[in-house]
């Protein structure tokens, strides 16, 4: 059977009785969001914040908003849905169908016609889409078919919210709530008291279904189907149009209407609008992110974040009868508020708040500082002391006090001390004892005392020292002064549980323990007046300055010698971030209360310890710039990452080294108060963090050459840091201290020793080799007249034969014809033979080969003829030729060619220019050949053994090697006509026209 819960008694008392008010930050479109319209929230993978509005899609990061809309690629700038999946994607669903965002990309999935409305995820990467027309979808982003429609058993009309539950799915629409079987695909009507708009489901950690219902309030139903609970607000004045539902991690439910926002727990149900602190009231969508932040949705208002229940704020529209709140005291009818002006405030423990001037008996509306002494309050004013008893009204006592104005008043072992604007004194059974004039002390304005439990010293904040008074025999006595010299005015003073003194001051804050010295607490602000101290049941020091309130870890300044602090400002629902001197207290429960200009804050500190104990953020390096300008990394052949946009494996010229990182803690916990720190680890060499700091970025000028590591990582308070983002890159070395430039250089070394040496070898064989040339060539000319030499002595041989042959035959004219043509042979060689070149010109060769055949004619007679025919463009008279070369080419013509013949023939000897370059010698006869010569020479027994063919080709080979230059014989060749007859012999001899000798 339903229970039904009728809680209009409830918001009744909240909404119209004494309320706190909770602290919302509102996100507009002056701050970046893209339209105030919001319809989905969802967070992706690196905890940035997905907004669907109806005027495009927001990203952001805590601190700035990134827009997408139709012209980056959105289907429709009307975001009805947004779904994060699990691989970091963002499904925006809109009428028309569904946009992917990866990254900077968008995909755009069409589904003609209808209007999607919810998204939630199946399995393996595929998800369920439900659309305003009842229709069901799969949707696959990364098959070729992504999105197809679900087939089922019966009709939905409206689909507004999906719910896996199970193997089926809970459906949401305008009839109320079903439930898909998805593997029978049958459809049913489910929870069927719910008939009407069920415009959003969510599930508990207990399996129950939390149904939101557009005018009729909400259910919980079990997984089963049977509802439990009904929620009906019908009876209060409360507007019951739900809109959005949700469990947080804490199995509190939450939902939004158009009237607020409700959040419903075991203790309760608590109601945030206009009247508590919401500023627009007018809600769509509520959504828990991984930090446990609360975001709230608005239609027309922005997005709003729930700074949560930590802190909660009274001032004047909560009945309070001043915002300036200048002390706080706990007693035990209530708080107790003391305000500038307009008197004092007391909030009874039923929440109810009175308000006391000096129209009820109060001596001074301008009320300072407070204390409780047994039942009364005592009240110091800037008229003297004001004191409230429990059963009486006020008393005052102004006479014999140092100064009218008390700026300060403290119960210590029930002795109240006052301090005032020149001095201090004791309230001591109700007679004031003017302490400061007692010890003859000239202090200015005291504005606190504190006692050393150790001593039983009373400790007092002079205006620039402070004194250190002790009771000896009944009386006080200042036995120590403790001054600096950088204190101008002191605040207020604490001690902490080591016993040691904090003393806050209007230029900073200062501990004193042996000695008074100044501790920097925060880096953000390099001077920071203190307005009041105090240390909390965690053993954390409270510092309340004029730019919020500041809680620093006494465990890590001790234990490790780390100043951590937390900062508290608006963010956290302060009202204003001036806060008032010795505006502070500690009250029975741990929570602390201080004031300020803009009212007072109370701080659970159970829940400010959750909140302040959270994971250090990650950090995500969003760019990296090179002399911190726009880099086209495809320039530098690095590939891009398609989700954090940074290059892969970037490798960087040496030149091309001043490298800048850009980074960002995403998280939307006090995203101003992240801390930051790196390093660039190089070579494998680990650097050390840098010191903490708030920029965003980090630059590299000037890197060296090698493997880098960058890392960084982020923190609340400066101690525990989060995991480290790392990014790695190469700067290349310059091509001088590369591996192959060394290889290279090492390489030309080598070569150039080896040239060397090897220079210096050939000067040294050259050398001897011109010597050796000097002498070959010496030797090569001895040759050469040798070769002459022998040359002539074998035709002497064959000439004395033929004048032996005239001699015989008693032919004197003819021997002495022959003897006179032979001598004057013998003397042109005999000439030759002694030529330093041992060439003759060719007119002179020509002279010796005519005088041989004239006397080789006149052996023969009648056996053959000759003619030397000489071409008219060679220059007789500048060629130089060997002496007697051509000699034995012609008596072979004569001997094997001419004689053998029965009849007679002919020997032509024709010179001419060949090619430009050579004398081309010819020497032609037309005798019986050279084959027959051969088998009549094998066949004969008289053989004509001529040795000058074998010497003339010893001379050519010699004068080769001498010259240098190329010599060519070719033949003797048979010349033969087309038929195959032999028509004689030719040899042709290529001299170069220069046959210089090289010397």
């Amino acid at each position: 059977m339903v229970k039904y819960l009728f809680v209009w008694v409830q918001l009744f008392v909240c909404l119209f009785g004494f309320g706190q008010h909770y602290n919302f930050i509102n996100y507009s479109t002056e701050d970046g969001l893209a339209a105030s319209q919001i319809r989905g929230i969802t967070q992706d993978l690196h905890g940035y914040l997905w907004i669907g509005t109806f005027g495009g899609l927001s990203r952001f990061d805590g601190i700035e908003f990134k827009n997408y809309s139709e012209r980056d690629g959105l289907i429709s700038n009307r975001c009805r849905v947004v779904f994060a999946s699990n691989k970091g994607e963002i499904f925006v669903g809109s009428r028309g169908g569904i946009s992917v965002v990866s990254g900077d990309s968008i995909v755009r999935h069409r589904i003609p016609k209808h209007g999607v409305r919810s998204i939630i995820d199946w399995e393996n990467e595929k998800y369920v889409v439900g659309t305003k027309e009842g229709e069901l979808y799969w949707f696959e982003p990364s098959s070729e078919k992504p999105i197809t429609p679900i087939k089922f058993e019966g009709e939905l009309r409206d689909v507004q919210s999906l719910l896996r539950l199970g193997e089926g799915v809970l459906i949401g629409t305008d009839r109320g709530v079903y439930r898909l079987d998805m593997k029978t695909n049958t459809l049913r009507h489910v929870y069927t008291s719910v008939k009407t708009h069920a415009a959003s489901l969510a599930q508990d950690s207990d399996g129950n279904v939390w149904i939101a219902n557009y005018g009729k309030g909400m259910w919980q139903g079990s997984p089963s189907g049977q509802l439990l609970n009904y929620f009906n607000f019908k009876e209060s004045s409360y507007k019951i149009s739900f809109r959005s539902i949700m469990v947080d991690k804490q199995s509190n439910v939450w939902a939004a209407l158009k009237s607020g926002l409700i959040r419903y727990s075991e203790g309760g149900f608590t109601t945030f609008n206009r009247t508590n602190g919401l500023q627009n009231d007018n809600l769509f969508v509520v959504f828990q992110d991984r930090q446990d932040n609360i975001w709230i949705g608005t239609d027309g208002g922005g997005l709003y974040k729930f700074s949560g229940d930590a802190f909660t704020t009274f001032s004047m529209k909560d009945g309070l009868a001043d915002d300036a709140i200048m002390s706080i005291s706990e007693a035990n009818d209530g708080i107790w508020f003391s305000t500038y002006g307009n008197g004092v405030s007391k909030l009874d423990t039923v929440g109810k708040v009175f308000n006391y001037t000096t129209n009820e008996g109060l001596l001074n509306n301008t009320v300072w500082s407070s204390t409780i002494l047994g039942s009364d309050i005592i009240f110091g004013t800037s008229g003297g002391l004001s004191i409230k008893s429990l059963d009486h009204g006020f008393t005052s006592i102004s006479d014999g006090l140092s100064a009218k104005k008390v700026v300060c008043v403290k119960n210590i072992n029930d002795t109240v001390w006052i301090g005032t604007q020149s001095g201090f004194d004791l309230l001591l059974n109700g007679e004031i004892i003017p302490l400061s004039r007692q010890l003859d002390r000239k202090t200015g304005s005291v504005r606190d005392f504190e006692l050393d439990k150790n001593t039983g010293d009373v400790l007092v904040s002079a205006d620039k020292s402070v004194l250190r008074l002790r009771v000896e025999e009944g009386n006080f006595k200042v036995i120590k002064r403790y001054v600096h010299k950088d204190i101008s005015r002191i605040q207020g003073i604490c001690f902490d549980p080591r016993g040691n003194l904090w003393v806050g001051a209007s230029d900073g804050l200062y501990l004193l323990d042996s000695t008074l010295h100044r501790v920097d607490f925060s880096k953000k602000f390099s001077s920071q007046p203190v307005n009041f101290c105090a240390v909390d049941k965690f053993q954390d020091l409270w510092l309340g300055t004029d730019r919020g309130v500041f809680v620093l870890s006494l465990d890590s300044y001790y234990g490790e010698g780390l100043v951590s602090y937390n900062h508290y400002a608006r963010m956290e629902g302060l009202p204003s971030l001036e806060t008032n001197q010795n505006a502070i207290t500690v009250d029975v429960h741990g929570d602390v209360w201080f004031g300020t200009t803009g009212g007072v804050t109370k701080v659970n500190s159970k829940l400010r310890k959750e909140i302040t104990n959270r994971v250090p953020p990650a950090v995500k390096i969003k760019q990296v710039k090179l002399f911190l300008e726009e880099t086209d990394w495809l320039g530098f052949g690095a590939k891009i990452d398609s989700v954090t946009g940074l290059p892969v494996d970037l490798e960087l010229p040496y030149r091309q080294n001043s490298v800048s990182f850009f980074y960002r803690a995403i998280t939307h916990y006090k995203p101003q108060e992240v801390r930051y720190q790196f390093r660039l680890s190089s070579d494998g060499l680990l650097a050390d963090w840098s010191p903490d700091l708030q920029t965003h970025f980090a630059s590299f000028p000037n890197t060296r050459y090698g493997s880098h590591f960058f890392e960084v990582r982020a923190s609340y308070d400066g101690i525990n840091w989060g995991e480290a983002t790392p990014y790695s890159f190469v700067v290349k070395p310059p091509y001088w201290l590369t591996t192959w430039f060394v290889l290279m250089c090492t390489l030309l070394a080598v070569l150039a020793l080896i040239v060397l040496y090897r220079y210096r070898r050939a000067v040294r064989i050259r050398k001897e080799s011109t010597q050796k040339l000097v002498y070959k060539t010496k030797l090569a000319a001895l040759e050469q007249q040798t070769l002459n030499a022998s040359l002539n002595r074998h035709f002497i041989f064959n000439a004395l034969n033929s004048i032996q042959y005239y001699i015989n035959r008693e032919d004197k004219l003819q021997a002495n014809r022959y003897l006179s043509s032979f001598a004057k042979l013998i003397r042109k060689n005999l000439d030759s033979s002694t030529s330093e070149s041992g060439l003759v010109s060719l007119s002179e060769e020509i002279e010796r080969l005519e005088l041989y055949l004239y006397l080789e004619h006149m052996r023969f007679t009648q056996k053959f003829d000759y003619a030397i025919n000489v071409g008219p463009e060679v220059g007789r008279d500048f060629i130089e030729v060997p002496p007697m070369f051509l000699q034995p080419y012609v008596e072979n013509s004569i001997w094997h060619g001419l004689l053998p013949m029965e009849s007679s023939g002919r020997i032509d000897v024709n010179i001419t220019v060949y090619q430009s370059v050579f004398v081309r010698f010819e020497i032609v006869d037309n005798g019986i050949g050279i084959n027959v010569s051969m088998k009549r020479k094998k066949l004969s027994s008289n053989k004509h053994d001529s040795k000058g063919v074998a010497l003339t080709k010893s001379r050519i080979s010699l004068l080769q090697k001498v010259t240098s230059k190329r010599i060519e014989i070719n033949g003797p060749t048979q010349i033969e006509d087309a038929e195959g007859n032999v028509l004689g012999t030719k040899v042709e001899i290529l001299l170069p026209l220069d046959v210089e000798p090289t010397r």
